[in-house]
C-alpha cells in the first residue's frame, strides 16, 4: 500500500538546502523514490498484504481425470481456471471455481474430493463419498454470498458456505480479506492442503513481513527495501544500509524487563537524522511514543490501531484522526491495507497502513 502524500514540497526543500547534493544521497535511497507511489501495494497481506491489491494473472490448472473414491461419482475433467497471485502463499480465489490439487473444479457441476485421512487424491466429482473422502463446494468467500463464508465445520466432512463456522471450525480463504481481525490466510494442512485456512497471526515474538509471520525469537527481523519496495524476513539480524529494520510489531515482541512498569521493554520506532522512519527495536529505556499496537485485534473491541504521524508511535482509540495501523485488509472500516512506501517524513516505510 502507497502512501499518496505529496513529497513534491519536501523534494524542492532538499535541492535548495543542499544545492549541489542530490536528495536521494541525503535520504538515502535511491532517484525516483522521493515522490510517493499512487496505488502501489505491499506484497501479498494483507491482504493487503501483508498486502496490496492482488493480482489475477496466474494460470489455473490442468484438467486432469481420476475416478472418484467409494460410492462417490466418477471423477471428471477439472476446468482450467485462472488463479492470481499468491498472498501469504495462497493463490487468489476465483468466484465460482475451486482449487483441487493441480486442477481446478468448475462448481457449476463439479465439486473436489480429498481423502479425508491425508488430503490425498483430490479430484473433481459431481459428488463425493463423505464416509472416505472430504467435499468442498467452496474455497473462499468469493464463492459465498451476502454474509456467509466458506466453512469446514468441525468433525463434519462437508466444506459449504454459511453464516457461522463456531468457534472450532476452519474458514477457508483465497485472500486475507477473507479472514476476521487478527488472522491472515495461510497454506493448510492434512485434508485442507490444497487449500486457504484462515489462522491466527502470533501475537508474540513475530513481526508481520511480507504477509506472514517472521519469528523475532529466533533472531530474525523484517526488512524492508526502499528501492525495491519489498520486505524479506532475515535470519541475521541486520539489513545492511540503506534499508528500514522492523525487530518488533508492538510491546509483546520485546523481553521483559522488570525495571519498566508492565514488566517489559518498549517497541520503539527509529528514525535518522532527517528525521525519516527507519524501523522499529526493543528499548529497555522507552521512547515518545511507542508503538503499542498494529493491528485492531490488538486493542480493545471497537478500537483501531491509530498512528501518530509525527512521531511514528501507534496506540488503541476508538477513531483515528490520522491513518490507522493495519496487518491485513480486515483491519481497515474501508479501503485496503498494504504497505508504506512513501519515503517521507511521517510516513512508516516497510508496516501497515490502511488507505
Amino acid at each position: 500500500m502507497a502512501s499518496t502524500r505529496s513529497t513534491l514540497g519536501l523534494a524542492v526543500s532538499c535541492a535548495v538546502l543542499v544545492a549541489g547534493v542530490g536528495c536521494n544521497a541525503i535520504f538515502g535511497i535511491g532517484e525516483g523514490h522521493l515522490v510517493a507511489d499512487s496505488g502501489a501495494g505491499g506484497t501479498g497481506t494483507g491482504g493487503a498484504s501483508s498486502g496490496g491489491a492482488d493480482a489475477a494473472a496466474g494460470a489455473g490448472g490442468a484438467a486432469t481425470g481420476g475416478a472418484g473414491g467409494g460410492s462417490g461419482g466418477a471423477a471428471t475433467g477439472g476446468s482450467t481456471g485462472t488463479g492470481g497471485a499468491p498472498e501469504g502463499g495462497v493463490p487468489t480465489g476465483v468466484p465460482g471455481q475451486v482449487r483441487c490439487g493441480t486442477t481446478t473444479c468448475d462448481l457449476a457441476h463439479q465439486v473436489c474430493c480429498v481423502d479425508s485421512s491425508n488430503g490425498g487424491n483430490p479430484h473433481c466429482s459431481a459428488s463425493c463419498d463423505t464416509t472416505v473422502q472430504t467435499s468442498f463446494s467452496c474455497d473462499g468467500k468469493e464463492d459465498c454470498s451476502g454474509q456467509t463464508v466458506c466453512c469446514l465445520p468441525l468433525t463434519q466432512s462437508i466444506a459449504k458456505c454459511q453464516v457461522d463456522c463456531g468457534a472450532l471450525g476452519r474458514v477457508l480463504c483465497g485472500k486475507d480479506g477473507d479472514c476476521a481481525p487478527g488472522k491472515y490466510c495461510a497454506p493448510g494442512t492434512g485434508k485442507l492442503a490444497s487449500f486457504g485456512v484462515c489462522t491466527t497471526i502470533p501475537k508474540t515474538k513475530n513481526v508481520w513481513c511480507d504477509g506472514a509471520p517472521c519469528d523475532v525469537s529466533a533472531g530474525n527481523v523484517c526488512c524492508y527495501d526502499p528501492k525495491t519496495k519489498t520486505e524479506t524476513c532475515v535470519a541475521t539480524g541486520s539489513c545492511g544500509s540503506l534499508k528500514v529494520r522492523l525487530a518488533c510489531d508492538g510491546p509483546e515482541d520485546c523481553p521483559t524487563d522488570t525495571t519498566r512498569d508492565g514488566g517489559a521493554a518498549a517497541c520503539c520506532p527509529t528514525h535518522n537524522a532527517l528525521s525519516l522512519f527507519t524501523g522499529t527495536e526493543c528499548s529497555t529505556t522507552g521512547c515518545v511514543a511507542p508503538i503499542a499496537c498494529s493491528t485492531r485485534s490488538d486493542c480493545a473491541a471497537g478500537d483501531s490501531c491509530c498512528l501518530d504521524s509525527k512521531n511514528y508511535g501507534s496506540t488503541c482509540s476508538p477513531s483515528c484522526f490520522g491513518q490507522t495501523a493495519c496487518l491485513t485488509d480486515s483491519d481497515c472500516s474501508t479501503g485496503t491495507c498494504a504497505v508504506a512506501t512513501a519515503a517521507v517524513v511521517g510516513s512508516r516505510d516497510g508496516m501497515g497502513v490502511c488507505q
